[in-house]
């Protein structure tokens, strides 16, 4: 959903959303992501467009990480 949304006109929802990102990512133990959904909710409203496809991309990056743990820990 974030890479629907432009950083440079919704940068109001995408705080609002990075927010609940945080609380639910804590909620699963996913420090990772939610710290970064924390600077995401911070800065929305500073950042650059590519500063926040970056952003975006390391969201993504420690959601599959958070994703691969939990299957490593059902797995054992």
């Amino acid at each position: 959903m974030f890479r629907q949304l432009s950083i440079e006109t919704d940068s109001k929802r995408i705080s609002r959303e990075a927010h609940s990102l945080k609380s639910a990512a804590a909620t699963f133990g996913y420090r990772r992501l939610a710290s970064l959904a924390a600077r995401l909710e911070k800065n929305a409203a500073r950042l650059t467009g590519s500063d926040y496809r970056e952003l975006l991309d390391r969201i993504d990056a420690a959601y599959a990480e958070g994703r691969a743990q939990d299957v490593r820990v059902a797995q054992h």
